[in-house]
This record gives structure tokens, C-alpha cells and sequence, in this order.
């Protein structure tokens, strides 16, 4: 009786935060407070996903549920809450009723890879998609390799893994897990071109997890990202269910099937990828429904702004992740025009302890020291460590200019900037930038 007048309360909370369009965790927070083990009151659907790793698992959860939404399904997922266990425990308790039945018939879950451990030893889903494993800002994600054993030592037999085939330390949770597994993975990039190892790249996985020796690369797509073997035979790149060939910046295949992007970002190759193999393994639409339904898909790409004279645009990235800047450098190395690129974050994390920029020294910045880039504005208050890595990245100190309020930017704005200025600024910033402009169609 308690743990259905709990859920009573919690779910008139989540339904005015839902109709207010608030995300808030305080469902939860209030739940857990009363019952610190409500959580397992709850039934789960036959189809529960989870999706989780570094980078691209909002993505990659928003992509199936988008689609199963289009075919009518009920479906349940944690847009309005966070990625981590409170937010999880508040998507439950509004998805469910009084019994703590979950109400949809799929229910997708983006899980933080620091989140994972906590909830896979609460709840045991039918599918577990890991898109990558990564360093970030230290403070917040501690070492990969952690983040690889708390997922690794919490994996129950009956759940379905989707892995990234191209990622080393994902792949490898394939050794320690007795269930089944399908791996989605890219043939090639974009230009068809190997990026060569350098001394100074920062790889997070490079030794085989076997026998210690080096792996070998044969194509290396960014950081760890590739495809690789071990030259005594222990350890190699899985082959991918559904390969991605890659066309050109415009399309790729995917089982015979023809997939257009609007930007040339491999992480959209990706996110489609794994969207696609995960529809598959369910198999619960028909062929003809996933590949339209995947075409029907909206990628999130470089939002663009028009102000004054010039043109705005804003890539989506994530704040303090070396390896979501990697794609974004990438692109704006191969514009061609001039760029004013703003830097600047007000707060590292919402969630977390801050002042940690030791992650700023694992982007390489290496990547846009040309001459489209004409010059550099760091921002707000993390301003003089970006300049200070910038420097490090040889670019000349005539090129970066510091200016610690954003106010005082759009007040000079032409003073400073080119005709086409690229930010990567934390969300609180973005935004005030884009309030200033006029979307561009």
C-alpha cells in the first residue's frame, strides 16, 4: 500500500511537469526518499532498451523512438528527466500505473555510462545499445576503463547487447557476456583516407585486452575508432551485422539500402547505424517500414543564424567531450571560408563538481590551425585556460582574443568577428547567441 500511495503522489508530480514542459528529476528524488528500493516495484515491457556510452546515446534513443512512435507504438522514454538514476526512477513512475506496471509497450532509456552500474543491478533490460567509451572531464567520468567494469560486472545473460564493432573497448564487452550480441559498425569514412597514429594522439584503447600487445590498425577513422586485430590472433575488429558503406558526404549503404545525411559527420553514419541494426534485431517492424521510417529521420546538424551582416552557426556539440569536439574541428577545417570560431563555457556541468579543464588538453585543436581560421574569442570564465591550450596548439596569440562577457561581444560584434562565426559554447550560451539571430531555412 505504501509504494502505491508513493507512486500516487510522484506521478501527479511528473504529470504537471510534463504538462509544463519542465525536465525534472524531483519524481524521483521524492520517490527515493520514501523508498529507497521502489524502484524495484516496477514491471518492465518485454521490449526495454537502454542506450548508453559517451557520445551520441540521446541521439541514438531519440532515432528509435521517433520511429516506433511513427508506427503507432506506445513508448515510453526519459525526454523530460536526466540520463542518470533519479531521472531513470521519474521516466518509470510517469510511464507506469499504480502497480508499477510499465504502461508502453517499448520503453527506451538513455543511461549515463556512470548511471549503468546502479541501474543494470536494479534493472535488467532486453537490449543493451553501448555507442562508445571515452575519456571526459575526469572529475565527472573517472577513467574508461571503470566505466568498462561497472558495465561489464552488471551485464545479466538474458540481455541482448548492440556494440560498436569499431570501438576496441566496447567490443570487448563481448568476451565477459554469455548472451547474445550484434555489433554495427562503418566499412569507411568520408574520404576513404586511414588517419595514421601519431606520438601525441591520446587513444583510450590500444593494447589487446588479452595477451597486452599492441593492436594494429588498419583503418582509423578518429581516436580509437577503426579497425583492428591483434597480430597473435587474440583479439580483432567483430564483423558488423549490417556494415556501413560509405558513398560520399551525401549517402552511405546500409544492407542494400541507400541512407542521404545533410552533413558529412560520421557520428550521424553512426547514430543511423546503430538505430538501423537495433530494428532489425527486434524485429518487430518489416523491412520496408525500417528503411522508411530511417529515411524519414531528421539528423541534428549545424544550426544556422543570421545577425547583421553575418552568419551564425552552431554545431552540435558536448561541452568538455574531446571526442564530439574531434567531429566538429573536422568539419570546420574543411570549410573553405573565413571563420571566427567562440569558445566559451559559463558552467563545465550542471550536475557535477567544476574548474576540471584538464579534458580541454585531449582536443585537438591541431586540427583547425589553418588559415580559414581567423581568429579565436574565449570566452566567460574558462576563457584564459583555452586561450593557454590554443597557445599549446601553436596557433598565434594575434589570432585569440579574450573576452571575458559575452554582452560585451554582440556589443562589438563586427569589431571582432568575421562574416561567419562558429560557436561551441555551453547550452546557457548558445542560446543567448541564438536569440540574437534569425534562423537561416
Amino acid at each position: 500500500m505504501k509504494k502505491i500511495l508513493i507512486l500516487i503522489l510522484t506521478k501527479i508530480l511528473a504529470f504537471l511537469f510534463f504538462k509544463l514542459k519542465k525536465s525534472s528529476d524531483l519524481p524521483g528524488i521524492i520517490a527515493l526518499k520514501l523508498d529507497p528500493n521502489i524502484i524495484s516495484y516496477f514491471r518492465m515491457p518485454q521490449n526495454t532498451i537502454f542506450v548508453s556510452g559517451t557520445n551520441i546515446k540521446s541521439a541514438v534513443a531519440n532515432n528509435i523512438s521517433q520511429i516506433y512512435q511513427n508506427e503507432a507504438y506506445n513508448v515510453g522514454e526519459n525526454a523530460y528527466s536526466s540520463n542518470h538514476s533519479l531521472g531513470i526512477l521519474t521516466c518509470l513512475i510517469k510511464n507506469s500505473n499504480i502497480l508499477g506496471k510499465i504502461k508502453p509497450s517499448i520503453l527506451i532509456l538513455k543511461v549515463d555510462a556512470l548511471a549503468l552500474e546502479d541501474t543494470l543491478t536494479k534493472l535488467t533490460p532486453n537490449y543493451l545499445i553501448v555507442t562508445n567509451l571515452s575519456r571526459e572531464q575526469s572529475m565527472i567520468t573517472g577513467h574508461f576503463e571503470e566505466t568498462f567494469s561497472k558495465i561489464k560486472n552488471n551485464l545479466k545473460e538474458t540481455t541482448h547487447l548492440i556494440l560498436n564493432a569499431d570501438d576496441p573497448l566496447v567490443s570487448r564487452l563481448s568476451l565477459h557476456h554469455k548472451g547474445d550480441v550484434t555489433y554495427f559498425g562503418i566499412e569507411n569514412n568520408f574520404d576513404n583516407k586511414n588517419i595514421s597514429l601519431n606520438y601525441d594522439d591520446n587513444l583510450d584503447f590500444l593494447y589487446c585486452p588479452i595477451c597486452d600487445t599492441k593492436l594494429i590498425y588498419e583503418k582509423r577513422f578518429y581516436n580509437n575508432i577503426g579497425h583492428y586485430y591483434c597480430v597473435k590472433n587474440h583479439y580483432t575488429r567483430p564483423k558488423p551485422k549490417y556494415p556501413v558503406s560509405i558513398v560520399n558526404e551525401e549517402m552511405f549503404y546500409i544492407n542494400n539500402h541507400t541512407i542521404h545525411i545533410d552533413e558529412p559527420f560520421l557520428y550521424h553514419v553512426y547514430n543511423l547505424a546503430v538505430t538501423y541494426t537495433l530494428l532489425k534485431t527486434q524485429a518487430i517492424l518489416s523491412d520496408d517500414k525500417i528503411n522508411h521510417q530511417i529515411d524519414q529521420l531528421k539528423e541534428i546538424t549545424v544550426a544556422k543564424y543570421q545577425y547583421q551582416n553575418k552568419k551564425l552557426f552552431f554545431p552540435p556539440t558536448k561541452t568538455t567531450n574531446p571526442v564530439s569536439y574531434y567531429h566538429i574541428l573536422e568539419y570546420i577545417s574543411k570549410q573553405n571560408e573565413p571563420i571566427t570560431l567562440v569558445i566559451g563555457y559559463q558552467k563545465l556541468s550542471n550536475e557535477y563538481i567544476e574548474n576540471d579543464v584538464s579534458w580541454l588538453w585531449d582536443v585537438k585543436f591541431e586540427l583547425i590551425n589553418n588559415n580559414d581560421i581567423k581568429n579565436i574569442i574565449c570566452l566567460e570564465k574558462y576563457a584564459y585556460d583555452i586561450a593557454v591550450r590554443l597557445k599549446y596548439a601553436n596557433f598565434n596569440t594575434d589570432r585569440i582574443t579574450i573576452v571575458k562577457n559575452p554582452n560585451q561581444l554582440m556589443k562589438n560584434f563586427d569589431e571582432y568577428t568575421s562574416n561567419n562565426v562558429y560557436f561551441l559554447t555551453c547550452d546557457s550560451l548558445t542560446q543567448k547567441f541564438k536569440k540574437e539571430g534569425k534562423v537561416i531555412a
